[in-house]
C-alpha cells in the first residue's frame, strides 16, 4: 500500500496535539509503568525492531495489546515477596496503534500511540495503607506518543546480515498515575540481525536517556541500558 510520507507526519503532530499538556502538580514526577515495548513495524518481530526497511513509499499499520499483572507492588522489604503489603498496579491492559512509512529503499519513519485500556489497583494494603504519597492507579487513558527515524546500514532483506540503527523520541503526552514520563526521553539503537535460511537472529541494544526521577516510598527511575534477543521465522 502506498501513502504519501505527509500523512504520516500529519498523524504524528495530531497526536501530539491530542495529547500534548502540562502536567498538573498531581501528576509530577509520573512514570511509564508499562515496560513492553511495541515494535515499530509489520515487519519486525513482536517485541523486537529488524534492520529492514520497508521499501519506498510502502504504509504499515501495527497494533499490539499487552497485559500484565501486580505491576507495581509495595513490599516492606525490597525483593521479599512475603512482605508485600498489596498491590499498587495490579491490572494493566494497554493497547499500541503504530504507523510507518518507507523511504528512499532505507529509511524508515514511524510514530505511534499507546492507550492504556485499563488499570487498577489496592486502594490500601490489608494490613494499613499503602506508603503515604504513593499515587493510585488510575484507569484508562492515553500513554507517551513516540516518534521516530530507522536507517538500514547495511545488508538487503534477503542477505545473510544485517545491521541498523534508530532514534526514538518520547513525548510526555501521557496523562494520571504511571501512564507516562513527565519529560522528553530519548532512545539510540543498533540494530543486528543473522538470517541463516528462513530463521532470523535479532540483536537490539540500546540506551534510554532522560530525566532521573524518585517516586514516594524511596522508587527512583532513571536512565536504562536496553538490549533484546530474538528468533522468528516467518509464516
Amino acid at each position: 500500500m502506498k501513502m504519501c510520507p505527509r500523512l504520516l507526519v500529519i498523524f504524528a503532530l495530531q497526536l501530539a496535539i491530542f495529547g500534548w499538556g502540562a502536567p498538573s502538580q498531581a501528576q509530577r514526577e509520573s512514570i511509564t509503568l508499562n515496560q513492553f515495548r511495541a515494535s515499530e513495524t509489520p515487519e519486525d518481530a513482536f517485541s523486537l525492531s529488524r534492520p529492514d526497511d520497508q521499501g519506498h513509499l510502502r504504509f504499515g499499520v501495527n497494533l499490539h495489546v499487552d497485559y500484565s499483572n501486580d505491576a507495581l507492588v509495595y513490599e516492606r522489604q525490597l525483593g521479599e515477596r512475603e512482605t508485600e503489603q498489596g498491590s499498587i498496579v495490579e491490572h494493566q491492559v494497554t493497547g499500541t496503534f503504530g504507523l510507518s512509512i518507507g523511504l528512499v529503499d532505507r529509511l524508515v519513519i514511524y510514530a505511534g500511540l499507546p492507550v492504556h485500556l485499563h488499570m487498577d489497583g489496592d486502594g490500601a494494603a490489608p494490613d494499613g495503607p499503602l506508603p503515604s504519597g504513593a499515587p493510585l492507579a488510575d484507569d484508562v487513558g492515553v500513554g507517551d506518543i513516540y516518534l521516530g527515524m530507522r536507517v538500514r546500514l547495511f545488508g538487503e532483506t534477503d542477505e545473510l546480515f544485517g545491521l541498523g540503527a534508530q532514534l526514538t523520541a518520547t513525548f510526555p503526552t501521557g496523562r494520571g498515575n504511571y501512564r507516562g514520563d513527565d519529560f522528553l526521553s530519548i532512545h539510540p539503537e543498533l540494530m543486528a540481525e543473522l538470517r541463516p535460511g528462513k530463521l532470523r537472529f535479532t540483536l537490539n541494544l540500546g540506551a534510554r536517556v532522560g530525566d532521573n526521577v524518585t517516586l514516594p516510598g524511596g522508587v527512583e527511575v532513571g536512565d536504562a541500558l536496553t538490549y533484546g534477543l530474538g528468533l522468528s521465522a516467518p509464516l
